[in-house]
């Protein structure tokens, strides 16, 4: 069963540390959601973007395309 002291600790918090709190919610959950693979993927993305499509066949060919 999961702990309700987080919660707890939270609705008993003044307003500005509830929003202090929410912040690095918010930060940390950016991170996961567009951090790591995201980043790697949209690197990759606009790395090839302009690239023409002898140039993405020959990537792809040579396995340097993932």
């Amino acid at each position: 069963m999961k702990s309700h002291l987080p919660e707890k600790i939270y609705l008993a918090s003044p307003v500005w540390v509830q929003n202090f709190l929410v912040s690095i919610y918010g930060y940390l959950e950016h991170g996961r959601r567009y951090g790591g693979a995201h980043k790697k993927l949209l690197d990759e993305l606009y790395e090839n973007e302009f690239k023409t499509q002898e140039e993405i066949k020959k990537i792809a060919v040579s396995g340097q395309l993932k």
